[in-house]
């Protein structure tokens, strides 16, 4: 196996870092040109001493997110984790080295989920501790190598590629978000933002004065469409699909971002998020040697693709065991 390089350049830290670029210039920065009258206390005009109050408060809070955005640009410059050889380097968002060790130095691997429920991997070496984010690039992989460090970092991919082939094939079924929850409250989200478009143009001012409504408000208004956007095109265009040639994943760009054999599939991960008051949302991550497969539990025939997964993983567990058990193979 060559060099691999396990990051987190991917495109949704780039737009999340926008978005707090975005969010922190225009709750951090306009108010410092915003007049003391458009500040309001209790539905009254703020005092001098309230205006500055508020207008310090937004500034404080606009600069905590740009500086978050910037931490995580960082990350997605310099974090990374790197295996060459049987060697494994782990580099901070600093781009400092802050272990090396061998595949022989590994002693275990373990999971550990913050109070958010951000679930981190936690790597013993002779050399340290290695840390590193579940949603790192290709994190199913590393995840794998790192399982099955005592066997050497350089002879996984020959152990993986004469695994033994599951016998069972899936019928080629397609599987997207088209007219689910989150299609149809993308709606809703995208009208309310529209209502509001419409009654600072042509109805009156949102800031509740008789001035025009700032900029800034605008600006607040489009980020918060974004999101709205994004639901309404994975309703339509991405998907997931499953057969015997494989598996491929149609992001909501409509580009193929993964497409992968079933012997590519090396397991599957699901996490679920508590929402209160309603029914526990779940997401779905296959992990394959051409990259990590997200699904949320939105998508039409969500169980079903879960279901056929777990079947193409447990035909080739079944299948190497018969063959390991065997006369033949000892």
């Amino acid at each position: 196996m060559g060099k691999r390089i396990f990051n987190y350049r991917s495109g949704g830290i780039l737009v999340l870092v926008g978005f707090l670029l975005l969010w922190g210039c225009g709750f951090g920065l306009a108010p410092l040109f915003t007049n003391n009258s458009n500040f309001e206390v209790n539905g009254q005009i703020a005092t001098v001493s309230q205006a500055e109050t508020m207008r310090w408060l937004f500034f404080s809070l606009g600069m905590l997110a740009i500086g978050c955005a910037v931490m995580a640009f960082f990350y997605y410059l310099n974090a990374r984790v790197e295996i060459d050889g049987e060697e494994i380097a782990w580099y901070d968002w600093r781009g400092k080295l802050r272990v090396k060790a061998f595949s022989r130095d590994v002693e275990s691997v373990d999971y550990v989920t913050s109070i958010v429920g951000r679930k981190t991997c936690w790597v013993e070496t002779a050399n340290g501790l290695i840390k590193f984010s579940t949603e790192i690039g290709n994190f199913g992989l590393l995840k794998s190598l790192l399982m099955e460090a005592k066997d050497g970092f350089s002879n996984w991919e020959v152990r993986h590629t004469l695994a033994f082939p599951g016998s069972y094939q899936p019928a080629e079924r397609s599987f997207n978000y088209r007219w689910s929850y989150l299609h149809f409250f993308s709606f809703m989200w995208l009208g309310v933002i529209g209502l509001m478009l419409f009654v600072a143009l042509f109805i009156g001012p949102l800031n509740g004065t008789k001035e025009t409504t700032p900029f800034f408000m605008y600006v607040v208004l489009f980020l918060f469409a974004l999101p709205g956007v994004w639901m309404q095109m994975t309703g339509w265009i991405e998907k997931i699909s499953i057969g015997p040639a494989g598996i491929v994943w149609i992001n909501w760009q409509g580009k193929v971002k993964i497409q992968a054999s079933l012997d590519d599939i090396i397991s599957l991960e699901t996490q679920r998020v508590s929402n209160d008051g309603g029914p526990d949302a779940e997401t779905l991550r296959v992990f394959t040697k051409q990259g990590t497969i997200s699904a949320m539990s939105y998508l039409k025939g969500y169980k079903d693709l879960k279901a056929e997964i777990q079947k193409v993983l447990d035909s080739r567990a079944k299948a190497l065991a018969s063959v390991n058990d065997s006369p033949s193979f000892a």
